[in-house]
């Protein structure tokens, strides 16, 4: 009686849900065992472990395959036994490879209950063309899978890997919706964040990944969805952006990745002597930051630096920090409690930009006039092919054209950062009512009134700066607020960001002014002498000679 042959089972399916749904799997395992049966041979228990999901096919890892060829001289088996030749290989460099390694290890080759002879020319031959055969057919549905697949995704159809957060797609009326609780929660999240809260403790409040919840913030609250399509062994290569609904206003994305850049520069760590501005406050000559200083006496400065690279003429000017954070603070305060004044702040601010309606009408006639070029170089092309005119003639004009096309090109693409930097009237709208909500919740909505102001920590004060403060304003300037100087030494601020130059004026603000900004009423006056107390004390400024 010959040696029973101890058995390799190789049984792959090439998805994860394949394996998940076992069917293939079960299938090759029930006719392998009844192969082997009939053979008369057994598959010991450590074999069993070249089961499982793995591609076949060229160019994926093939972790079980790489493991059977390394134990075929372990003398764990005497035979590898295969489904059929497709689960063997669909690449047929490594499957001649995999087949060399089994022939010098002495290990033979089952497709079923047919044994392959490694030393026969005519089986080599044979598993070579079935391999060959095999990885044309997988390349091929590859192929098209994948052409499939991005010319789905071209007409707005989900092909690819999960549907973005808190989107649903309905496959009968091919539509996208939105889930609406899970946009609460983001919506939730974006306040939070934009008031001042910590990421990770947002993220455990809603029970989701920090690093999830910060990229669905920052990359998939809006109404693009990017797909890659890579494939390198077909050479295709494409990238497809589906739209889909937004979860977020455009202007809170925006927000979000303004005080994402702006808490690189001012969220550091602990801080001995508070200020409120800090790195929030510049020169308006020169753009340097000026950084925070605190006397002997305790008393706290913003000073401009002396030596810099860019010259200025205020190097050395210095502003007693209660100074200026009273004077901007209180208009701050005063603004966000005036609901009229953030929609006209908000609505002169974009303004710049231009008429919504004008700039759409100048990109339709530039659009048309880089057509009317287009079409000009393609006569001038076609009489040359016609042979009406000679190649030669037509280098003039040709360089001519071109020009005025890259010219037109460049205004289009100006024009349309323009068209979606300008808000319509109904974004203007809803930008300042995102603006005022927001700030009201970041100061739980207590604006208005002097008490009010009294009662505000320096960490509500700090919030609201952050909040108005981050990022960058229209003009793509560092948003903060900005001191100069005049002739007569006389000191003067203008604030940029999220309300563009409308908190402005000159040092130190008046008692008058502090009654008409915080609703002071004569009759009040006397329940208000802490507050001109305070400011008297640090009304006092001046310059280095």
């Amino acid at each position: 009686m010959g040696k029973t042959i101890r058995f390799a089972p190789l049984i792959r399916v090439s998805t994860e849900k394949q394996e998940e749904q076992g069917s293939s799997l079960q299938t090759q395992k029930e006719v392998i065992l009844k192969a082997i049966s009939t053979i008369g041979g057994y598959v010991p228990d450590n074999c069993w472990k070249y089961t499982g999901q793995e591609h076949a096919t060229p160019d994926f890892e093939k972790q079980m395959f790489t493991q059977l060829l390394s134990d075929a001289s372990e003398n764990l088996f005497d035979a590898v036994i295969v489904y059929d030749p497709s689960r063997w290989s669909r690449d047929n460099r490594h499957s001649k490879e995999g087949l060399k390694i089994l022939k010098e290890n002495g290990i033979r080759f089952f497709c079923g209950t047919t044994e392959y002879d490694l030393f026969d020319p005519q089986a080599t031959l044979f598993l070579g063309m079935s391999t060959e055969m095999n990885e044309y057919f997988a390349l091929e549905q590859a192929r098209k899978s994948l052409l499939s697949r991005i010319a789905r995704a071209k007409n707005n159809i989900p092909s690819t890997g999960r549907l973005p957060y808190g989107r649903i797609f309905d496959k009968k009326t091919r539509k996208w919706s939105i889930d609406t609780e899970n946009q609460k929660k983001i919506t939730w999240a974006a306040e939070q964040y934009l008031q001042g809260k910590s990421m990770s403790e947002i993220a455990d409040t809603l029970g989701m990944n920090h690093s999830s919840l910060w990229n669905i913030l920052k990359n998939r609250s809006g109404t693009e969805w990017v797909i890659e399509f890579n494939n390198k062994r077909l050479n295709i290569s494409e990238t497809v952006t589906l739209e889909i609904p937004p979860l977020l206003p455009q202007e809170i994305i925006n927000a979000i990745w303004q005080k994402s850049d702006s808490n690189k520069t001012f969220e550091h760590g602990h801080i001995k002597n508070k200020y409120l501005f800090s790195r929030m406050i510049f020169c308006a000559e020169c753009g340097y930051a000026m950084f925070g200083q605190t006397n002997q006496s305790g008393r706290r400065y913003y000073r401009h630096a002396r030596k810099r690279k860019k010259e200025c003429n205020h190097g050395g000017i210095y502003v007693s920090a209660d100074v200026i954070e009273e004077a901007v603070f209180i208009k701050l305060f005063a603004l966000c409690g005036d609901k009229p004044k953030i929609e006209q702040a908000v609505k002169t601010s974009s303004e710049k930009y231009g008429d919504h309606n004008k700039l759409i009408e100048e990109q339709k006639i530039l659009s048309k006039e880089l057509k009317a070029i287009a079409n000009q170089k393609s006569n001038l092309i076609n009489a040359v092919a016609r042979g009406d005119i000679n190649s030669d003639d037509i280098k003039e004009k040709m360089d001519s054209l071109k020009k005025q096309e890259a010219r037109l090109e460049t205004l289009i693409g100006l024009n349309k950062e323009k068209v979606r930097s300008a808000p319509s009237p109904k974004e203007i709208k809803q930008r300042s009512e995102w603006v005022k909500k927001v700030i009201l919740k970041a100061a739980k909505n207590t604006y208005g009134r002097a008490e009010h102001y009294l009662k505000m920590t320096w960490e509500d004060k700090r919030r609201l700066s952050e909040l108005i403060f981050s990022g960058v304003d229209l003009d793509g300037e560092r948003a903060g607020v900005y001191l100069k100087k005049d002739e007569n030494g006389n000191l003067s601020y203008e604030a940029h960001g999220i309300i563009n130059a409308q908190i402005h004026g000159k040092l130190p603000i008046s008692k008058f002014e502090i009654m008409e900004l915080l609703q002071i009423d004569s009759d009040d006056l006397a329940s208000q002498q802490d507050l001109f107390s305070k400011c008297d004390a640090y009304y006092c400024f001046c310059f280095y000679q």
